[in-house]
């Protein structure tokens, strides 16, 4: 038996891990206080050589705040969702 260790192919997280990272540029809606953004930068890191990248975003409210964030956060349980 082989406990703790997936062996099966990766789920997509969300957020935008499988098909990479938001475009710089992109709308981001949050959806709890009802604010649009704009992604104005990212970085990725690794937090494992077989993990998965992890995205971080920087992102401009509509009133001007700037505001950091990870991929996590578009899971879907935070609010924050890319706009199409």
């Amino acid at each position: 038996m082989n406990r703790g260790r997936h062996t099966g192919p990766r789920r997509p997280s969300g957020g935008g891990n499988s098909n990479g990272p938001l475009e710089v540029g992109r709308k981001v809606r949050d959806n709890s206080t009802d604010r649009t953004g704009t992604v104005l930068d990212f970085a990725c890191h690794y937090a494992h050589p077989k993990a998965d990248p992890t995205y971080n975003y920087l992102i401009r409210w509509e009133d001007g705040q700037v505001q950091a964030f990870s991929s996590a956060a578009l899971e879907g349980r935070y609010g924050l969702e890319p706009v199409d």
